[in-house]
């Protein structure tokens, strides 16, 4: 909770529809306000804030789990001399499309590799579980791994990477071509 003593401060709450800025907490939404029945100018009252919510992706911005990923694997391949296999890799590229009603798949990296081959890098994080300690998956993981297994079924001339974040900070990485995982389980 925070303790105001502005009249100013709940207009221009009322004002922009409950949001602030700056003044409150760096930000957020007003989830109550509470004052004394008569509120005269001087008196206090309680504002209480909830964080403004993240949102989910910003597309075109990689997460931390992404540029990790980049930084640990792809960059080097792109950028060592010695370890060059890349020829171009780009971020959210244009979806895959999948044959079933507007059913587009984005997928994280798409990498283009010196010997023509495409490679398509799918990238999952996860989180620690505060009250079992264990690590868990994310929610969406199921639907995206039905739409990685589909799309590598419909271009079975492409390799397929599916690299889940694993405890510790390393990654389980899969590769999957035609449908079919041809490797899978190694950690970088």
């Amino acid at each position: 909770m925070t303790r105001a003593n502005n009249q100013a401060l709940i207009d221009k709450c009322v004002a922009n529809g409950g949001r602030v800025g700056g003044e409150i907490g760096g930000g957020g939404v007003i989830s109550s306000i509470t004052t004394p029945k008569n509120l005269k100018k001087g008196d206090t009252f309680t504002v209480t804030v909830r964080p403004p919510r993240k949102p989910a992706h910003v597309w075109g911005e990689k997460n931390t789990t992404e540029k990790l990923y980049y930084d640990l694997y792809l960059a080097p391949k792109l950028y060592d001399k010695q370890l060059s296999s890349y020829e171009r890799v780009e971020f959210e590229t244009d979806p895959i499309i999948l044959p079933a009603e507007r059913c587009k798949y984005y997928i994280d990296f798409t990498c283009w590799r010196n010997d023509g081959l495409i490679e398509y890098h799918e990238v999952k994080g996860g989180y620690q579980d505060k009250k079992t300690g264990r690590w868990k998956s994310t929610e969406h993981d199921a639907e995206s791994r039905v739409k990685f297994k589909w799309a590598s079924t419909l271009h079975p001339g492409r390799l397929f990477f599916w690299a889940k974040l694993q405890k510790g900070g390393t990654f389980k990485i899969e590769v999957w071509k035609a449908g079919k995982k041809i490797s899978g389980g190694n950690s970088l």
